[in-house]
């Protein structure tokens, strides 16, 4: 890390946190910038922070100069949000129309967009796995079922699948046993997709005993 002074674009859920517990334990000086209606303010008594909404994309660039912040991080849950319905200052009434038609194409899309707004503004925007480390799992079988020879077939059908509906924005997981495909992730989420494929009948799904499937 190059950053004299990182920005944390704190959205919901417990990753902001990890930032900022990472950034206390290696003495990296930060800044918290918690998105209004998406993060958890519970927490935010104990370090320095801002609250800003999203669509106030002035304020929240001369709130990174007032910290004198050179980097910036994007981390937590942030609901797509309604365009249409934002309160926004000059700077993203100007930036708005490109912001909803990049969200068109896709969360990854908006990112990208969100990213390039920032580094045309002169800072650095690194991911939360710069910052933290050991946040990635490692390349390695992280269950206690290893695969067999007879799934590497299935692996490699998953693969493509995972890939394909990744780059479509539709999910990031999928199932295939036998060389049959049993759900792929959408809307749901992972775990509703894991629930539903055990409603699956016994013979095509594996059973408690004989697992089966990737």
């Amino acid at each position: 890390m190059t950053f004299r002074k990182l920005g944390i674009l704190a959205g919901g859920g417990a990753l902001p946190q990890t930032i900022v517990a990472s950034c206390k334990q290696n003495g990296v000086p930060f800044h918290v910038l918690a998105i209004e209606g998406a993060a958890d303010t519970s927490w935010l008594t104990t370090v320095p922070h801002d609250v800003i909404q999203f669509g106030t994309f002035k304020r929240t660039l001369a709130v990174l100069d007032d910290q004198q912040c050179d980097a910036v991080v994007m981390a937590g849950k942030v609901e797509k949000p309604d365009f249409t319905a934002l309160k926004v200052d000059w700077m993203g009434a100007k930036l708005l129309p490109q912001a909803a038609l990049a969200s068109r194409a896709g969360d990854d899309a908006l990112l990208r967009f969100l990213t390039e707004q920032f580094e045309k503004q002169g800072l650095s925007v690194v991911g939360a796995d710069d910052v933290v480390a050991g946040l990635l799992a490692p390349e390695a079988c992280l269950t206690d079922q290893a695969p067999k020879p007879s799934h590497q077939d299935d692996i490699a059908k998953g693969l493509r699948i995972a890939k394909a509906i990744g780059e479509l924005e539709i999910g990031q997981a999928a199932i295939v046993c036998r060389g049959v495909i049993l759900a792929v992730e959408a809307a749901e989420g992972t775990d509703a997709m894991l629930a539903r494929c055990a409603n699956l009948p016994e013979d095509i799904r594996g059973k408690p005993g004989k697992p089966d499937g990737v």
